[in-house]
């Protein structure tokens, strides 16, 4: 089953997250058996098993531990049909497994499924402000700034060694792995390898994780802050308020996990200008 913490660049989930947006409800629900055609107006169901006053967060709670591998069977038992979850004190959430949706969502009408506000308040203590989350000109701003940045020939070249580098370290461990007949995580170890090669690229920094295989702090408050943010989609938003006002529990996690990480980028760009002074 797939890690929990790893939502964020699972490829189902982060489609079906960017599909959950606020919708307007119209009438003639269609059968999803039936032909469907993108442009019809037309009415989402409510997931059945729902809750008439708790909607659907005892369902969602029931699944937490498994939350995405949850979604994706009610898609695929639904034939991707949208559907949508209700939890009291939120807008309906609404997901979708069809690659029409989401291209109607993501590409043709763009500017009309914007990034909420209850979205942002959720990802806002882990993501800050994420080309991810936010909306009109600073999305336009951060998303010219990324093209330029990675179509730059210099990075290009900077990229290509540091990827051929961790891309050999992954296929000595895939190897060390077949001798001795180890079994692997393969999602986890393609999340290390991500991991790796991101933060020599952007911070000039090596964690070591494919050639040692010991868990980084840094790895590890990544990994337990998409966890907690996850846990927020799950309970009302009051409960996970209060846990933070209150500092306890996974909100106080999630403060010592990003003190972890503000920590490490702040030391790694402290190295950058080190080395940079010393190269002039």
């Amino acid at each position: 089953m797939l890690s929990l913490s790893e939502l964020c660049t699972h490829p189902l989930v982060v489609g079906f997250v960017a599909a959950a947006v606020f919708v307007t409800l119209y009438s003639g629900v269609p059968d999803p058996d039936s032909d469907y055609k993108v442009d019809e107006v037309k009415s989402i169901p409510y997931l059945p098993g729902g809750h008439p006053v708790l909607g659907h967060t005892l369902l969602m709670a029931r699944n937490l531990d498994r939350f995405q591998d949850w979604l994706v069977e009610t898609s695929v038992a639904r034939n991707g049909a949208p559907f949508v979850l209700r939890q009291p004190g939120k807008n309906d959430w609404l997901f979708s497994a069809r690659p029409e949706d989401f291209e109607q969502i993501l590409k043709v009408h763009f500017d009309t499924f914007i990034r909420g506000p209850q979205v942002r308040e959720l990802l806002d203590d882990f993501m800050g402000e994420n080309i991810v989350i936010i909306n009109g000109h600073r999305w336009k701003f951060q998303r010219k700034a990324l093209m330029n940045l990675f179509t730059a020939r210099a990075l290009r070249d900077h990229m290509t060694p540091i990827v051929q580098k961790c891309a050999l370290a992954l296929q000595r461990v895939f190897a060390q792995a077949a001798d001795s007949g180890d079994v692997l995580d393969v999602h986890h170890i393609m999340g290390r390898f991500t991991l790796e090669t991101f933060a020599e690229i952007e911070f000039g920094s090596q964690l070591g994780l494919l050639e040692k295989g010991e868990e980084n702090a840094f790895e590890a408050a990544i990994d337990d802050a998409n966890h907690v943010s996850l846990e927020r989609f799950a309970v009302p938003m009051w409960v996970w308020k209060l846990k933070r006002w209150l500092n306890v529990g996974s909100e106080r996690r999630l403060r010592e996990d990003m003190a972890v990480i503000s920590s490490f980028v702040m030391s790694c760009i402290s190295d950058a200008i080190e080395r940079r002074k010393k190269r002039l």
